[in-house]
């Protein structure tokens, strides 16, 4: 993501939920700031710039523009829970069965990962990761008429596996 603006200016942005926020460097004045983020989470994400000091009387208005270029990560059809995966139906009406775990805290629940080898040459090697979340259903328009799509990331698996012959 990348701003321009005539002022000495720095900005942050993060996905829909807050976080991880992220912070440009301070631009030279006027100039461009710009920050890059490797694998993004799929989210709404928000700029917001603000000048920087020292200012020495009544602040003037300024204008900023800006632009961005994301490629977030799909959704690893290879790896599927038997939870389902709320996320893929809502980004892409995937209409998988949802059976989320429901645990209070100190719980513990289990969830199954069912894995469809991909063809291709013996000795390839096959990565992924599958990242555990909670989901408030709240969050969906159709239940708080509000949508903030929100979820917090508790763990991401990783899995590596070797194709045989």
């Amino acid at each position: 993501m990348s701003m321009m603006g005539m002022a000495l200016f720095a900005f942050d942005f993060a996905p829909y939920w807050g976080s991880p926020d992220i912070a440009s460097p301070a631009s030279p004045a006027p100039g461009t700031t710009s920050v890059t983020v490797i694998t993004p989470f799929a989210s709404l994400w928000a700029p917001a710039p603000s000048e920087v000091g020292p200012f020495g009387s009544t602040a003037v208005p300024e204008s900023y523009s800006t632009n961005a270029t994301v490629t977030t990560l799909g959704f690893d059809d290879n790896a599927v829970p038997d939870t389902g995966n709320v996320w893929d139906n809502i980004v892409n009406n995937a209409n998988q069965k949802l059976n989320p775990l429901f645990l209070p805290p100190g719980e513990s629940g289990t969830m199954n990962l069912t894995f469809t080898v991909p063809s291709g040459a013996a000795g390839t090697t096959v990565t992924g990761e599958v990242p555990v979340e909670t989901f408030n259903y709240n969050s969906l328009p159709q239940v708080s008429g509000l949508g903030d799509w929100s979820s917090d990331v508790l763990k991401i698996l990783q899995y590596s596996y070797t194709l045989g012959s």
